[in-house]
This record gives C-alpha cells, sequence and structure tokens, in this order.
C-alpha cells in the first residue's frame, strides 16, 4: 500500500458543490444510472455510520453531552472520508484517464491496474484505488490525476 502526503488534491467532481441538486432538478428531477449508483453508495454509507451511532448509544448508559459531542464528531469525520472515498472510486469506475504520457520522456504509459493509495486530504486519510500507469522506458510508475 502506497501513502501520499499532499497539500491538497485536486478531484474534478464535474460540478461546483451545492450544483449538483440544481443539475437533477434542471434535468426533470431524473439522475442518470451513475448518478443513482453513486447515491445508493452514499446512502448505505450513511446507514451504517446512523447504526454505529445507535449501537453506541444502545451501549453507553446516560453519556454526557461531552461523550455524545466525541462521538458524534468521530462518526461525521468517519462519515465524511467515505463520502469522498466512495464518489472518487466511483468517478475513477466510470471515467478512466485516457492513456497518459510519461511526463520524463513523453512516451506512452501503460495501465497496470488500480493500487491502492492514502492520501492525506482535508477530510483525513482517503483510501483510494486509481488507476496506476507504468513506464517501460523509464521504469516510472505514477497515478495521473483525472
Amino acid at each position: 500500500m502506497t501513502r501520499t502526503l499532499l497539500n491538497r488534491v485536486h478531484f474534478n467532481f464535474g460540478a461546483e458543490p451545492g450544483i449538483i441538486g440544481e443539475i437533477v432538478e434542471q434535468r426533470g428531477g431524473r439522475m442518470s444510472g451513475e448518478t443513482e449508483r453513486v447515491r445508493e453508495a452514499l446512502l448505505r454509507e450513511a446507514e451504517s455510520m446512523i447504526d454505529q451511532l445507535l449501537r453506541w448509544e444502545q451501549a453507553t448508559p446516560k453519556p454526557t453531552l461531552s461523550q455524545l459531542e466525541d462521538t458524534v464528531i468521530l462518526i461525521r469525520r468517519k462519515f465524511e472520508q467515505r463520502l469522498a472515498e466512495v464518489v472518487l472510486a466511483e468517478q475513477e469506475a466510470s471515467r478512466p484517464v485516457p492513456e497518459p504520457t510519461c511526463p520524463h520522456c513523453g512516451g506512452p504509459m501503460r495501465y497496470k491496474g488500480q493500487k491502492e493509495l492514502q492520501v492525506e486530504s482535508l477530510l483525513g486519510l482517503l483510501r483510494l484505488k486509481p488507476g496506476y500507469y507504468w513506464c517501460v522506458g523509464c521504469q516510472v510508475g505514477f497515478f495521473p490525476s483525472g
């Protein structure tokens, strides 16, 4: 597993935050099959986090406000990370990067499959599986940004 620390990670989601609902509404309230799959995956993640909070509540008799806040903040952080991971994974699966050229020699890069990558983002540590490419000439591999 590769772990990469980046100051900022720039991914193109195709829309500015808060605009997605407006786009769906403009299209007559219907989502594409791809968007519906992402929505279902995100709802599963939300349900998982809600279940985690409810299990904690049942196992913690008379929690203090501080305990509740700490637990909710922890679950929220995990949820934020999972939201980003799910959307990025769907983006990778549905919008593969065209075969890139090597940044060193300009030669074609070969797709070597997906490799696990950990990226430290503003949301915390994200676990991704982006496409990995290899240059035979330079013996260099990298994850292109999509």
